[in-house]
């Protein structure tokens, strides 16, 4: 089964998304972030999600399959199929 890359609104004001990739309902990768996706020449401040609370509201934004996920070390490299 292919992994999928999920935003969803978070209701947090300091960190208002979460951005995660799972793949057969395990999440590889989760973090809180500032910003849905980077404008053009910027960045987005992340931080590690350590653990989802299980009564946290979230509303899905966007689902999409991702083609191509590595770890590289400490850095990950991921393609999407958008």
């Amino acid at each position: 089964m292919t992994a999928t890359w999920t935003i969803q609104e978070t209701f947090d004001e300091r960190f208002p998304f979460r951005i995660a990739v799972e793949q057969n309902g395990r999440v590889l990768f989760a973090v809180r972030a500032k910003a849905p996706w980077p404008g053009a020449g910027t960045q987005v401040f992340c931080l590690r999600e350590r653990e989802l609370a299980i009564d946290e509201l979230l509303t899905e934004i966007e689902r999409v399959p991702v083609l191509q996920f590595a770890r590289l070390g400490r850095k990950l490299s991921i393609t999407l199929d958008r």
